[in-house]
């Protein structure tokens, strides 16, 4: 799903929630990728109508790994974790 969020009069964000494939799943190195570049094909179609768009969620992937390569290769998204104003730990399982 994609939802719609009017953060004040006449601002709006988009946001794409996600869950990608667990790295214990059977094949899952290439099924993230190909949801990465799924993900990535749906943000840019939200870019010709919105100027803030989030992808967010459980990606299941490190950004150096690889399989999310097209969403921060081939888009303009960033990792937010790697943004100086970032001051948590780097991923989520410890």
């Amino acid at each position: 799903p994609v939802y719609i969020v009017e953060v004040r009069p006449g601002v709006e964000i988009a946001i794409v929630p996600n869950h990608f494939t667990s790295q214990g799943s059977k094949g899952s190195g290439p099924r993230r990728k190909d949801q990465a570049s799924r993900v990535a094909e749906i943000y840019k179609e939200l870019r010709k109508d919105f100027k803030l768009v989030v992808v967010s969620g459980d990606l299941n992937e490190a950004p150096s790994g690889g399989n999310l390569d097209p969403l921060l290769k081939s888009t303009d998204l960033v990792d937010a974790m790697s943004l100086p104003q970032y001051s948590g730990l780097q991923g989520t399982y410890k």
